[in-house]
Parts: structure tokens; C-alpha cells; sequence
């Protein structure tokens, strides 16, 4: 019986289509090809359909994941200030109260004993960033006197690591303390009122180291706007989603709404049914616009 020999590296199953003179495969094909030797592909028009799917994917994630990120820091910001919370509680269990009046009750004497060596505990997560060049009049007025002032994603920054003992620094936060705050544990300066000590703010986000507040003064015209003397404007950052985070006299924390700072008791003479709260008479349309739409107090 008479067997064509098969030659070495040759398959067998290669069909009559596949293969040239004498039997042999044609040039520049392999067993499983398409014409011209070329491997089955995605065509242009293909991959540009599946990239245009992705973009549109990631365009309709990309907010839910920036709200979802958000929200975790302001959670790790809320978390900072209730280590900031213990740190005061201990403090103040420690120290007379008597002596808590508005001269000793300077902020860094509180954050110093307890949290130097955890710089980042000032610092929202939120606001990690320092400006480098800054272009309003009143940030270079401030910068020159060795203050970068912060905003809803930047920190402040100082020169020196106090303000009163000009101890080299810098240093960098994005929280401010309430200037009456701490002094309002002592009944001298509370004057006998009997306070809500959880509307009593004690340590907040800010653009600057320390808040002062007046039920009179004015809210920003515009996200970023600041004036001097400072003012509730520098509390007042669109920071987390619509508000800020406080930790207050009771040593608890929570998300305070912007124009909730003008109902909060900052001082005992703060009038919290001032000029720019709704007991106070104030209208939606009286808000600057770009608060119009946060929620009513």
C-alpha cells in the first residue's frame, strides 16, 4: 500500500486550501488565519465604540465617586475634631475653670500640651493644599505679615509656630478656635447666663486661626470672600457639602449648615435671632446667591 510521506513540521490537517505547490502551506499563512496572514482584530470603528462607552461610564461615576470621597473626609474630619474634643476635656478637668478666663484662655495653650506631635490632627482632610501665590488684596496684605489665609480646600499657614510666643515655625491648620469659647467655662465671663453648651462652638473650620463672630456681620457675596477685621466670613466655606464641621462646649461634633453659624451662641451678647437668621426676618432672596439654595435657620 503506497503512503504519501508526511515531511517533518508540516501538519497533517492542513486543508487543500491552505497549502501551496507539492502540498506544502502557502507562504506567510499559518493553520487558522484569515487572508494575508492577519490574525482576527477589533476593527477602528470597534475600538472607538468601546472607548466611547468607557468615557461615558466613567463620566456618569466620576460625581457619585467624588460625593462618595467627600464624605469620607469630612467623616475623618469629624473624627479629628473628636480627638480635638478629648484633648479640651482633659484640659479642662486638669486646669481650675476659674482660671479660664478671656486673658489665659489663649487657643494654642489648649491644642499644644495635647497634640504638637500630631501635626496633621489640624488639618482637614479636606484641606491639605497651602496657597502659594495669593492674588486677593487681603491675602497679600496677610501674607506679608507672614499669614497665608486658607479657603474651603487650602490651608492657613503661619510664619511662627504660635501667634503670642513666635516660636519658629510654620504651622498649618484649617481650623480656627472661637475667641470666647474656652472662656465661657468660667461663670465671670458668661456672666451667670446659663448657656446650650452644645450650640456654643469651640473649634471649627476656618480660613484663619481664630473666629471671631457678630450677629451683624454680613455673609460672603461670594464663595472665597473675605474682609477685615475678620468676621463669620471665614467660617462661613462651603467646605463640607454645604457646611462645616464644629466641635462645641459639650465636647461633641457635628456638621453645622452655613447659614446656621448666625444662630449659634458664639458669645453671651450674640443676638441669635439677628439680621441674618429666619426669626430675625430675614428672606431667601437676601442671601447672596450663591448661598441661596443651603437650607434655611
Amino acid at each position: 500500500m503506497n503512503r504519501q510521506k508526511e515531511r517533518p513540521g508540516i501538519s497533517s490537517t492542513a486543508g487543500p486550501d491552505d497549502r501551496g505547490p507539492e502540498g506544502l502551506p502557502a507562504k506567510g499563512r499559518r493553520p487558522g488565519t484569515t487572508d494575508a496572514g492577519r490574525r482576527p482584530a477589533f476593527t477602528l470603528v470597534e475600538l472607538l465604540t468601546v472607548l466611547a462607552g468607557v468615557s461615558l461610564l466613567a463620566a456618569t461615576l466620576w460625581p457619585a465617586l467624588q460625593q462618595t470621597q467627600g464624605h469620607a473626609r469630612a467623616v475623618a474630619c469629624r473624627g479629628q475634631l473628636h480627638q480635638w474634643g478629648l484633648g479640651f476635656a482633659l484640659f479642662v478637668d486638669e486646669q481650675d475653670r476659674s482660671l479660664l478666663n478671656a486673658t489665659t484662655a489663649v487657643w494654642e495653650g489648649f491644642w499644644r500640651p495635647y497634640c504638637e506631635r500630631y501635626p496633621r490632627l489640624f488639618v482637614c482632610p479636606m484641606a491639605r493644599r497651602t496657597f502659594a501665590q495669593p492674588q486677593d488684596p487681603l491675602r497679600q496684605y496677610s501674607a506679608e505679615r507672614g499669614c497665608l489665609l486658607g479657603d474651603k480646600s487650602h490651608a492657613w499657614q503661619i510664619a511662627t509656630r504660635t501667634p503670642t510666643t513666635l516660636e519658629p515655625g510654620p504651622l498649618v491648620g484649617s481650623y480656627a478656635t472661637n475667641a470666647c469659647g474656652p472662656s465661657l467655662l468660667d461663670p465671670r465671663v458668661s456672666r451667670g447666663r446659663r448657656l446650650d453648651r452644645c450650640g456654643v462652638p469651640i473649634f471649627l473650620d476656618s480660613v484663619d486661626f481664630y473666629a471671631q463672630a457678630r450677629a451683624t456681620d454680613e455673609p460672603p457675596a461670594y464663595e472665597g470672600h473675605l474682609s477685615s477685621p475678620p468676621d463669620l466670613k471665614r467660617c462661613c466655606i462651603d467646605r463640607h457639602q454645604g457646611g462645616i464641621n464644629s466641635l462645641f462646649l459639650d465636647w461633641s461634633v457635628r456638621k453645622v449648615g452655613l447659614k446656621e453659624l448666625w444662630t449659634l451662641d458664639w458669645t453671651p451678647w450674640f443676638d441669635r435671632r439677628g439680621p441674618w437668621t429666619q426669626a430675625g426676618g430675614v428672606q431667601p432672596d437676601d442671601w447672596p446667591a450663591w448661598l441661596r439654595t443651603f437650607k434655611d435657620y
